[in-house]
């Protein structure tokens, strides 16, 4: 089971890391070509050059990866989360997208 009891612990795991650095590099030229473009644009400033709502979707992106533990079978020990974990990180991530929907920024790049 990974150690990811908070939103904070999710985004900086080794995990996500990988997953991001995956995600996020040249395949995304494929995906998504106008964020991959904006990517490059931004970092060459040290910016991270993705809105807010791109990133709070890359950590349910993330989430969805994971392996949630099974309450019919909590002996099996190759899940990634458990329930309570998925629903809090779950309740972190909608209250951070609410603060940006209520705030307006959203769809701002984060510089």
């Amino acid at each position: 089971m990974k150690n990811l009891d908070t939103l904070q612990d999710l985004y900086t795991s080794e995990e996500f890391m990988i997953w991001q650095d995956q995600n996020l590099g040249n395949q995304l030229f494929l995906t998504d070509p106008d964020r991959a473009n904006r990517i490059q644009r931004y970092s060459e400033d040290g910016a991270i050059g993705s809105t807010h709502r791109e990133i709070i979707q890359d950590w349910r992106d993330f989430l969805s990866t994971l392996e949630v533990e099974d309450e019919d079978f909590p002996e099996d020990n190759k899940f990634d989360l458990t329930q309570a974990q998925l629903s809090s990180i779950e309740k972190e991530i909608d209250e951070c997208e609410k603060y940006h929907i209520d705030n307006k920024s959203i769809d701002s790049i984060i510089n």
